[in-house]
C-alpha cells in the first residue's frame, strides 16, 4: 500500500499543471453558477415588488447575456474570465405604445430624455426608451406615474434604495462575495481533481 501512495504521489507530482486547470476550470464554473444566481435574485427581487398602476413584462432579462467561463493560455499563465453584459440595446422594439399617434408614423418622445414632461396618456407621447428602462431596474428604481382626467400628474413611483438595487448588489457580489469565495472554491476543486486522480489511478481499491 506504502508503495501505491509513493508512486500516485510521484503521478500526482508530474500532472500536476494538468490538475491545477482541471480544478481552475471547476472552481470557475462553480464562480459561475453562484453568479446566474446572484442575478436572478437580483431579478426576483424587483419584479416581486409590482407597480399599481402597471404591468410589468418579463422582457427585462433579454437585456442581459452571460458571458460562459472562457480558459485562456498567455505563456505560462492562465486565466479564466466570465461575466453579465447589461445593454438596453437588446430590449429596443420590446415596448409598443397603443397611442394611434405613434401608430401613424410620428417621433415618438423620449421619455429618457423628459421624464418630468411625458404625459402617458398623451395622444403625443412615446413608449419607454430601452435605455431609460434598464438605467431604472440597475439603479431600484420604480417609476410610475398617475393622470387624472384633468391631466394632472401624480408620481406614485418609488426606489429600493441604493444598497437593494441591481448595481449595488451585483457590484458587491464581483468584488467582496466572490472575492472573499474564492479561496473556498480553489481549495475545494483541487481536493475534488486530486481526489479524482486518486481514484482513477487505483487509489480508491
Amino acid at each position: 500500500m506504502s508503495q501505491d501512495l509513493k508512486k500516485i504521489f510521484r503521478q500526482i507530482n508530474k500532472q500536476s499543471e494538468e490538475l491545477a486547470i482541471s480544478a481552475m476550470n471547476n472552481a470557475a464554473q462553480k464562480a459561475y453558477r453562484l453568479m446566474l444566481e446572484k442575478k436572478n435574485e437580483c431579478l426576483q427581487t424587483y419584479y416581486k415588488r409590482k407597480p399599481k398602476i402597471y404591468k410589468r413584462t418579463n422582457s427585462l432579462r433579454k437585456a442581459i447575456k452571460y458571458m460562459h467561463p472562457t480558459f485562456k493560455e498567455q505563456g505560462e499563465n492562465c486565466s479564466i474570465e466570465f461575466g453579465l453584459v447589461y445593454n438596453s440595446k437588446w430590449i429596443d422594439g420590446v415596448y409598443q405604445s397603443s397611442s394611434w399617434y405613434h401608430e401613424n408614423g410620428k417621433n415618438w418622445v423620449s421619455r429618457y430624455d423628459n421624464p418630468d414632461n411625458f404625459n402617458c396618456n398623451s395622444q403625443s407621447n412615446g413608449v419607454p426608451d430601452s435605455s431609460w428602462i434598464l438605467d431604472n431596474y440597475l439603479k431600484g428604481i420604480h417609476p410610475g406615474w398617475y393622470v387624472d382626467k384633468n391631466g394632472n400628474r401624480t408620481n406614485h413611483g418609488w426606489e429600493d434604495g441604493e444598497q437593494n438595487s441591481t448595481e449595488y448588489m451585483m457590484t458587491q457580489f464581483f468584488e467582496k462575495e466572490l472575492f472573499e469565495k474564492a479561496g473556498e472554491l480553489i481549495y475545494e476543486s483541487m481536493r475534488d481533481a486530486v481526489l479524482d486522480f486518486i481514484k482513477t489511478n487505483g487509489g480508491g481499491k
